[in-house]
């Protein structure tokens, strides 16, 4: 089991004010990491906690993908070219 993650890229992604806050929010939560799950690092979100987290949300029918598309939608129309996505 991998106790540490694989990084990919050190890539750098524009937030809104509420991604902010909610960032901002996590603070002092944990010494090191931003996100934890019964006191461990968060690595990656399986279905099961996904469908959860959406449940919660009242939302219905949506998918991790559709953030992904949601994000490179509005750079694309805010006049991010595409080769930079």
């Amino acid at each position: 089991m991998r106790t540490t993650p694989r990084r990919k890229s050190r890539l750098r992604y524009p937030l809104n004010a509420e991604a902010t806050a909610v960032l901002r929010g996590q603070l002092g939560q944990d010494p090191k990491y931003v996100f934890t799950y019964q006191g461990k690092p968060v690595w990656q979100v399986d279905t099961k906690s996904w469908r959860r987290a959406v449940g919660r949300t009242g939302s219905e029918d949506f998918r991790w993908h559709d953030l992904r598309h949601t994000w490179a939608s509005w750079h694309v129309q805010a006049g991010t070219p595409t080769h930079v996505l």
